[in-house]
């Protein structure tokens, strides 16, 4: 039961890591892009892309850690 802790565990972090990475080149490519046409910013639109990158993060996160407490609570059950 352990190792199926540590793999998913392992797996939470991969994912977190790749959507964050994938999340932020796209946000940050759109801002590049903005700013390339000589457009201002607006600091709320930062805020929005932020919270965007949040929730991309958090749904594709929410399975793996549904799965990892399943995981424990049978390991807690199992002592």
């Amino acid at each position: 039961m352990n190792k199926k802790i540590l793999a998913c565990y392992g797996e939470l972090c991969l994912k977190a890591l790749l959507v964050t990475v994938f999340s932020l080149s796209i946000i940050f490519g759109i801002e590049y892009l903005i700013v390339n046409q000589q457009y201002h910013i607006p600091s709320y639109f930062k805020v929005i892309l932020g919270i965007i990158l949040l929730s991309i993060v958090l749904y594709v996160l929410i399975p793996s850690i549904k799965k990892l407490e399943k995981y424990v609570v049978l390991s807690r059950q199992n002592k």
